[in-house]
């Protein structure tokens, strides 16, 4: 299956989209400020190109592009870069290109969606700086894989994997621990009477996911970046029960699939939806762009706090635009990646939030 990707969701499309009547920046009943400060330990020579950020024990992981690698080790207290790791490529210990990371239990995942391989890196082998630090790899297997496609996923604690997925059987798939499909849910997409012939094919470029779980592995959170779709369902054995399902407005799109060329264009009109989802014991988090950004990066001027039952809590306006966040769950710390408006430098900057 071949996929040419015609999803515009670049700042060319974001600055022009006109936001809906029925869209998030409506439905808050709180707004406040927020000042971002910036990790100071951490100076902008020592970034790359960061793409994410996130915590594990007294450790930032930050995605990022630097002397041929993806990823480096921060010590969040001194600021200390420990190490680069994860040489681009399709060797051992290589990544060619990962779209999901993220903490599993004392050490951390990454998804290659490329090679559609799961990546369990050791924490301590990194400390270590030893060259193998990668303790198990997962390959994705679909029972046919002409029709499915895996876009992002997150691990569970039990090792098995929830991911959104271009599928015939349901746009979440979950997969075993050894990455064996076990079962597709939910085929059905928001009903949508301008494309309701429409299969699943270009649904799931229309209707584009973020899936987290809440710390404790109880519940699913998937939110579309898309359109304005927020879904949130309970993980049981082999199931996943559906108790949110959202719907504040469709995607504005043209079905462009063609052949074995597929994908969607979206309308200058569309209403993108919500992006890098956090979730914490308290509360779900994820940002937006209520103003277009003025330079050509995407870039969050708002920051939304949802009650773990997805009902709108508060709006934070900040201080400085960030491009990607994560929230510590013990402290309820934010730290984002951030650019200097003028000179584009990446920072690292922090918040309370909770």
């Amino acid at each position: 299956m071949k996929y040419v990707l015609k999803i515009l969701l670049f700042y060319t499309l974001l600055a022009s989209c006109a936001r809906s009547e029925t869209d998030y920046t409506k439905l808050f009943p709180i707004r406040k400020n927020l000042e971002l400060t910036k990790v100071k330990e951490i100076s902008s020579d020592m970034l790359g190109m960061p793409g994410d950020i996130f915590c594990i024990r007294d450790y930032f992981v930050i995605q990022d592009e630097i002397d041929n690698y993806w990823y480096s080790l921060f010590n969040k207290k001194t600021g200390e870069l420990v190490r680069y790791f994860a040489p681009k490529g399709r060797g051992p210990q290589e990544i060619l290109y990962p779209m999901d990371q993220g903490a599993h239990g004392d050490n951390f995942y990454v998804y290659d969606s490329s090679l559609e391989i799961i990546h369990i890196y050791s924490l301590d082998s990194l400390l270590a700086h030893k060259d193998n630090c990668i303790t198990k790899s997962i390959k994705i297997h679909f029972k046919n894989k002409q029709n499915a496609q895996c876009r992002n996923l997150v691990l569970l604690e039990s090792g098995e994997i929830i991911a959104n997925c271009c599928h015939p059987g349901g746009h979440l798939v979950l997969f075993d621990t050894a990455g064996m499909e076990k079962k597709a849910f939910f085929p059905d997409y928001p009903y949508d009477p301008l494309h309701k012939d429409e299969n699943y094919i270009p649904k799931s470029f229309a209707f584009q996911y973020n899936c987290r779980i809440d710390p404790r592995n109880e519940r699913l959170y998937n939110i579309s970046t898309t359109t304005g779709h927020f879904q949130i369902f309970n993980i049981k054995k082999d199931s996943l029960e559906r108790i949110v399902n959202h719907v504040y407005y469709l995607p504005k799109y043209e079905n462009t699939c063609s052949g074995e060329n597929y994908g969607v264009l979206f309308s200058k009109d569309n209403t993108p939806g919500l992006f890098n989802p956090e979730v914490t014991d308290k509360f779900i988090y994820a940002g937006y762009e209520e103003q277009p950004a003025p330079h050509t990066h995407m870039a969050y001027d708002v920051l939304y706090q949802f009650n773990l039952d997805g009902t709108p809590a508060v709006c934070y306006n900040l201080s400085n635009r960030i491009s990607r966040f994560y929230i510590d769950n013990e402290t309820g710390i934010l730290y984002a990646i951030s650019a200097d408006p003028i000179t584009r430098e990446p920072y690292i900057y922090q918040a309370k939030v909770e």
